[in-house]
């Protein structure tokens, strides 16, 4: 999902960064204020590096493209909101400095995309839901949270990169089973710290090092197929 060099053009490219980091600083400014929900260091930083390895294994698609995790609702459920943003933020930060995934220009973009929109309608989701039945409500965030960022990459394409409808449609409808996938590995995830092997109050903790571990294990075998964005952008050349 993120969107690579040259895709976006023009005042787009400025618009979404001073946007994308004006949330990041009200974020942390939230967090700050906010010391009763602040998640603690560890879980912060267990947090990050799994949501950044989630994101690293791509699963194939019969459509011949690949999906992987955002992870942004994961995230929200650990850390809450605030947290999560800067967390998936820091994410795709490092993913695109260091690792050349995602275009410089299109930063802020993806920031927005994917930190702001997609862990605030997540969470938004969970907050309104979340008293009817956690996991679905959990299910339905995450899930939606791929469509609201894939809805928002489709406006910022129309705007300031490519105004093409047939692109658009292909890219909003590949992402529907990967949004469904999302949501189902969420719920898992976020319930691998209720197996009973963990125990005491570090137990998010251990659970956050165990994904770490496990995803750590089965990244030589995740695809090497380009993912949805990519496919859809390459099929337009």
């Amino acid at each position: 999902m993120h969107l690579p060099s040259e895709s976006l053009n023009g005042a787009i490219c400025p618009v979404t960064a001073v946007v994308a980091a004006g949330t990041i600083v009200l974020a942390a400014y939230t967090l700050k204020k906010n010391k009763l929900k602040r998640p603690t260091v560890w879980q912060f930083a267990l947090t990050t590096v799994a949501v950044f390895a989630l994101q690293a294994l791509n699963y194939a698609l019969p459509a011949g493209f690949s999906g992987h995790m955002l992870g942004a609702v994961f995230a929200a459920t650990i850390l809450g909101v605030p947290a999560a943003i800067l967390s998936v933020a820091l994410v795709i930060t490092v993913q695109c400095l260091a690792f050349n995934d995602g275009g410089t220009l299109q930063l802020g973009a993806n920031i927005l995309n994917m930190a702001v929109v997609a862990t605030g309608i997540g969470g938004l989701v969970i907050n309104r839901l979340g008293y009817i039945n956690k996991n679905v409500s959990i299910a339905l965030g995450a899930a939606l949270s791929i469509m609201a960022a894939v809805g928002l990459i489709a406006v910022e394409l129309t705007v300031g990169g490519i105004p093409d409808g047939a692109l658009i449609r292909t890219l909003l409808v590949s992402h529907i089973p990967i949004a469904l996938i999302e949501g189902s590995l969420t719920v898992a995830l976020v319930n691998v710290q209720n197996v009973p092997v963990w125990k005491g109050e570090r137990k998010i903790e251990y659970a956050l090092a165990a994904i770490i571990l496990i995803a750590f294990v089965i990244s030589p075998f995740a695809s090497t197929l380009p993912d949805a964005l990519e496919a859809a952008l390459g099929g337009m050349k």
